[in-house]
């Protein structure tokens, strides 16, 4: 209402956006957030900017009617003003307000307000929104006119905010902002004479879509899981990330916490003990994760010496790594690096499922390895041509024994080593159990030489000869004459031999011997 020095705003309502990204600044962002207050923008609502440090009565007010405007915005948060004031206008014909502009501020000779309307024409050639007057229009009576008079077209603006030729030393040194910063600072003459002459270089958004305003909000990474801290307006890109990070606060604050709500969008947790800490955190739909919406960081608890967030899977996580520096860690170890690290006790049988844990982390788990047999002799095969990879199974798909043997090595056995062949079994010591099946040679250096390998349940005749007949296909031996077989005295081994091996020598290598040669082979390894 009113005019120059008398010019005020009536009966509004502040509505506040947080978190706003200045860079991004166009109409179209402008549009939508008085369309979200619950007004609409084509023909009714005028945009205001109050520049910081002036006030509506002292021609503070400048309007937003294009994306060429909103370049002031930017600049002004680059210099420091952080929250900047918006008033939106309703326009006088639309038949809100219900006063009369001069009743309601009297004066001698009321002031040229009326003029005949102006249009502009914007970048993509439609006609800008006329600019109109100040008067503010009642909520009720302006939701009623949108609806009803949806394509009414006001004949009349305001002209108190038009620049005239006398009105050039009313822009001071905030209005000049809207300017173009890469040519320099327009006056106030070249800004009344051509307001849209940079419309060519507006930098106006690829697309109308939601997306296309951004909110500075705080997001959560997983390298702050380091050291997790929390506040009004940060961002989890998932559930499963806050209740890690909730959780590893838990532990390394030794609380007690609990989830009273945790499901797929929203968790709530608590402090036991009548502690007033408390976070509450849901789905947000600007930003697309989850935001916490409450928190209250006060505690008034103790620390606590056991608390059920440091369970046996999260102390295998973090020490995992230790384990496999030192496979032989003890329980006593494990339990001493724990207590000093994180001022817990830990019950002995937690510390044995974590080091399981770790231990199944870093060589697999057994099952898990048997399923993965098919991949490895595809990535064999693939990686090595040549390489022999062959798997039997029973009728139910559960494993029985494999061969296996790579291209370099039967090719560098049969080029430069002797024919000799070399044969032992190990037991294995999983839990599925096993024996594996050797064959090595020796080198022109004197050195061991892998050949072949089998894995099979049991040690016996029968399988002793299923891995020799393959062996011998697999090197292309057929004349036996020429090589040399040599062996401990294994279940069922001198048998399949004898029936392979018919026309070669072989050697029953006496206890002592056998010894002599492990012993240089482990001096040599």
């Amino acid at each position: 209402m009113g005019t120059g020095g008398n010019l005020s705003y009536l009966n509004g309502r502040k509505v506040c956006y947080d978190y706003c990204d200045s860079s991004v600044a166009c109409m179209e962002m402008f549009y939508e957030l008085v369309e979200k207050v619950g007004y609409e923008t084509a023909g009714r609502i005028q945009i205001y900017l109050l520049l910081p440090g002036m006030q509506v009565n002292e021609d503070g007010l400048r309007l937003i009617a294009s994306n060429n405007d909103t370049k002031c915005i930017n600049k002004l948060v680059r210099e420091g003003h952080k929250y900047l004031m918006l008033y939106l206008v309703h326009d006088v014909a639309s038949g809100g307000g219900g006063c009369d502009d001069v009743l309601a501020n009297p004066c001698t000779q009321a002031p040229d307000v009326i003029s005949p309307m102006k249009s502009r024409i914007n970048v993509e050639g439609t006609s800008k929104r006329s600019r109109r007057g100040t008067t503010e229009v009642d909520e009720e009576l302006c939701s009623e006119t949108d609806s009803e008079d949806s394509d009414y077209v006001p004949e009349i603006i305001d002209s108190d905010y038009d620049l005239n030729d006398g009105d050039y030393d009313l822009i001071n040194e905030d209005a000049k902002a809207f300017g173009d910063e890469k040519k320099g600072t327009r006056t106030g003459k070249e800004l009344a004479e051509d307001p849209n002459s940079e419309d060519d270089s507006l930098d106006l958004p690829e697309s109308d879509n939601d997306d296309d305003i951004k909110f500075n909000f705080k997001h959560f990474t997983e390298v702050d899981l380091k050291d997790p801290k929390f506040y009004v307006g940060q961002v989890f890109p998932s559930i499963a990330l806050i209740r890690q990070a909730i959780r590893e606060y838990s532990c390394k604050e030794r609380l007690q916490i609990t989830f009273p709500k945790n499901d797929k969008t929203r968790i709530g947790v608590v402090c036991n003990g009548g502690c007033p800490w408390y976070l509450y955190a849901s789905f947000d739909n600007r930003t697309k994760g989850i935001q916490v919406k409450t928190f209250k960081d006060e505690h008034t608890c103790t620390k606590k010496w056991s608390v059920k967030a440091f369970t046996a899977r999260y102390i295998a996580g973090k020490y995992v790594d230790k384990v496999r520096a030192d496979d032989k860690i003890s329980l006593k170890g494990l339990g001493a690096m724990v207590q000093e690290e994180w001022n817990m006790k830990v019950h002995r049988q937690k510390l044995w499922r974590a080091r399981k844990i770790a231990f199944d982390i870093i060589y697999g788990d057994d099952i898990a390895q048997y399923n993965m047999l098919w991949d490895y002799a595809a990535e064999l095969r693939r990686s090595n041509p040549g390489s022999t990879f062959l798997l039997q199974v029973a009728d139910d798909g559960q494993f029985q024994k494999c061969y296996f043997s790579f291209d370099a090595c039967k090719r560098g056995f049969l080029i430069a080593c002797r024919p000799v062949i070399f044969l032992d079994d190990c037991h294995l010591k999983t839990q599925f159990g096993g024996v594996l099946l050797t064959a090595i040679g020796m080198d022109p250096n004197d050195c061991i030489y892998p050949v072949a390998f089998a894995v099979v349940q049991v040690e016996n005749t029968e399988a002793w000869r299923w891995f020799l007949t393959i062996l011998k296909e697999d090197l292309g031996i057929v004349d036996t004459s020429l090589w040399t077989v040599m062996s401990d005295k294994q279940k069922g081994l001198i048998k399949a031999v004898r029936e392979l091996f018919k026309d070669s020598e072989h050697r029953y290598c006496v206890r002592h011997i056998w010894q002599n040669f492990t012993k240089n082979f482990k001096e040599k390894r």
